[in-house]
């Protein structure tokens, strides 16, 4: 008999993507559970047999959050590690129509030197779920809409953001347990209230 679709879920969430894509053969309950399983994990690499294996990640990617916004399927969690400007912009257009269900965001993109900004208002507006956010080499828009009332964990690597998109962020967040900043440019200082926050600054 099978675990129920819940247990199993999370089982996959824990292993590779590979892994986890395997158990589909162990039974229709796990498939089904892999087809709908609401956290995402699209982990590109900058090393690639081929533009066209790399092209067919890319296409992948989009036809698998095309499915679920079709399916109504709910996306709880979305991990992106993007290596290319062509899934950059899909991944904005990804973000802007998920972010409503969000609960974890967590975006890595691999080039150091990216241009890749995070959609106006669509994350950070979302805040009625959001409770984990972690940005790697982005910079992040000057003029936001935020409103992250449940944000409980922030990253923040690499990440060029004024004092003031911080500041506005922060004072949004009524219960934040743990915030994490490494080579920020553009902050000097932060203002701390009660919390406790942990800060990298170089």
């Amino acid at each position: 008999m099978d675990a129920p679709v819940e247990l199993i879920q999370r089982i996959q969430s824990l292993l590779p993507v590979e892994e986890a894509a395997r158990t589909c053969v162990l039974s229709k309950t796990w498939s089904h559970a892999w087809s709908t399983i609401p956290h995402l994990r699209f982990h590109q690499t900058l090393i690639y047999p081929s533009e066209e294996k790399k092209s067919e990640y890319t296409m992948f990617m989009d036809g698998t959050v095309s499915k679920y916004v079709r399916d109504n399927i709910p996306i709880e969690s979305f991990d992106l590690k993007l290596d290319d400007m062509e899934s950059v912009s899909l991944a904005y257009e990804w973000i802007r129509t998920v972010a409503a269900r969000l609960k974890e965001l967590s975006i890595h993109h691999l080039t150091y030197k990216s241009e890749f900004l995070l959609p106006p208002g669509e994350i950070f507006s979302c805040g009625k779920y959001l409770h984990t956010l972690c940005i790697k080499n982005s910079p992040v828009r000057t003029k936001l809409v935020i409103n992250c009332v449940s944000l409980r964990v922030l990253e923040l690597y690499n990440v060029k953001i004024t004092e003031e998109v911080f500041d506005s962020l922060i004072s949004t967040c009524t219960l934040p347990e743990k915030i994490n900043l490494l080579y920020c440019s553009g902050l000097k200082t932060i203002k701390v209230s009660d919390q406790a926050y942990f800060y990298h600054r170089v």
